[in-house]
């Protein structure tokens, strides 16, 4: 009997693990207001969750994120949005 059991138990598992699962996701990604700015302007930008690159504008909780930077020619400078605010992030462009 115990010899059934296991063999029933392992088939079982095989058959568990070679299921198909699919998963489900949101992307999650900061979207500007305009694609290129002038010298001296100010990049606007929101963060976005949804799926697609279609979703809705999110405030920024600092308690989620590790680590926020922006990379210019290779060099990243550390970013603080404001928390919690759901207007644009505005960011000084160099």
């Amino acid at each position: 009997m115990k010899v059934v059991v296991m063999i029933a138990h392992r088939l079982f598992t095989l058959l568990f693990c070679a299921l198909p699962f699919t998963a489900n996701a949101h992307e999650y990604w900061i979207e500007p207001l305009s694609y290129q700015v002038a010298a001296g302007d100010r990049v606007q930008a929101h963060f976005k969750n949804g799926e697609e690159f279609k979703g809705n504008s999110q405030s920024f909780f600092d308690r989620s994120s590790i680590r926020f930077d922006i990379i210019i020619d290779g060099t990243p400078f550390p970013v603080s949005p404001a928390p919690a605010i759901r207007q644009p992030w505005i960011l000084p462009c160099p």
